[in-house]
């Protein structure tokens, strides 16, 4: 396979130097992913807020199950996402 002892080292170094570049860059997309779940995290608990002050908005204006029975709930439901989907957007692109 190999012709002389002097190629073999030459072909085990340069396997030895693919692994650890393959090494590092597998680092760097650990690291890359841990930001992003942290992220992520940051994300879901800015919602989890935003689903409570929603709550607290809706308590406060006194949106009980009379006044949700006036107006149709799919609407109701779909007025307050596209909000949340706004403030979460607005946060997104602030966080960039």
């Amino acid at each position: 396979m190999f012709d002389s002892f002097e190629e073999l080292v030459h072909e085990l170094r340069d396997q030895l130097r693919t692994r650890e570049i393959l090494e590092l860059t597998n680092q760097s997309q650990r690291e890359f992913l841990r930001q992003r779940e942290l992220e992520l995290d940051a994300l879901r608990a800015e919602i989890d807020t935003l689903k409570k002050q929603k709550d607290g908005l809706m308590k406060a204006l006194g949106w009980d199950e009379c006044v949700l029975k006036k107006y149709s709930r799919l609407s109701l439901i779909f007025t307050l996402f596209c909000m949340l989907l706004k403030e979460v957007r607005s946060k997104v692109s602030s966080s960039h």
